[in-house]
Formats: structure tokens, C-alpha cells, sequence
């Protein structure tokens, strides 16, 4: 017998309707009824909410033979939605965190900018002339070997 069935025969036992154990647990009678009839697995707190209101153990509720398997699956179950939770949680973070961390728009404020930029400028400007000044240099080599040839 599953879990289903045994809340729904334990139920009629105690003369509750659907709708009674859905009030007394917290459920709706669409929940109870989708337990019962397998259309969903109740997780651990919802059993144990069902149990104490049918004052049954849940080892009554889930059966012996089945009690190590459906707990086994209630704990992959779990783990599953935590895993997701986090990767959630990880995702949120990055996309509202991590790329504002680098967006220098927002961190660098416009004269930290301009002095930024002006240091390129300076830096670029330095480059070239250095550059030039090799060119020349190397021109001006070149010109005193013509004239000792």
C-alpha cells in the first residue's frame, strides 16, 4: 500500500472527509486528494502534519516496507530543490552584484576620468614622440654614413 492509500483509508477509519483533514493539517482538499490519489508525494512535515492529525505514526502512514525507500527519495527530493535554491541565489547574485563590480561607470566618478584619460593622453603622447625620437635618431644615422661614404 502506498502513502496515498494509507492516508485515505486511515482517514475514512477516523470518518474525516477530505476537506476536514485538509483544514486540520493546513491543505486544501484538492492537496489531499491529489495525496491520495499518488497525484503528489507529501514531503516529510506534511506526513508528520497528516499523522499527528490521523494520530498515527508515520510509519503507519507510510508503511514499514516502504518508510527507508520514501524517505530516501523525500531526502533526494530535497536535496534537488536546495541545490536549485542555491543555484538561484548564486545566479541572483552575479547578474545584481558582480557586473555592477566592474562597471567603472559606477565606480570611477567623471574626474577620476578625466584624469584617467588625460594619463592615457600623456602616456600615449610620450610614446610617440619617444618613437619619433628614434625614427629621427636613426634618420640622423643614416645620414652621417652618407657622408662618410
Amino acid at each position: 500500500m502506498n502513502i496515498g492509500e494509507s492516508i485515505r483509508k486511515i482517514r475514512k477509519i477516523k470518518g474525516l472527509t477530505m476537506k476536514e483533514l485538509g483544514n486540520k493539517v493546513g491543505l486544501s482538499e484538492q492537496g489531499i486528494g491529489n495525496y491520495e490519489r499518488g497525484d503528489r508525494k507529501p514531503n516529510i512535515e506534511i506526513i508528520d502534519k497528516i499523522a499527528k492529525v490521523l494520530e498515527v505514526t508515520t510509519a503507519e502512514l507510510i508503511g514499514d516496507e516502504n518508510q527507508t525507500e520514501y524517505i530516501k527519495s523525500m531526502a533526494k527530493e530535497t536535496a534537488k530543490k536546495e541545490v536549485n535554491t542555491m543555484y538561484s541565489v548564486i545566479e541572483y547574485v552575479n547578474e545584481n552584484y558582480t557586473i555592477n563590480k566592474y562597471d567603472l561607470s559606477k565606480i570611477i566618478n567623471t574626474d577620476a576620468l578625466l584624469d584617467i584619460s588625460g594619463l592615457i593622453k600623456d602616456v600615449t603622447l610620450n610614446r610617440l614622440r619617444h618613437y619619433g625620437n628614434i625614427k629621427s635618431n636613426n634618420s640622423n644615422d643614416d645620414k652621417s654614413k652618407d657622408n662618410t661614404d
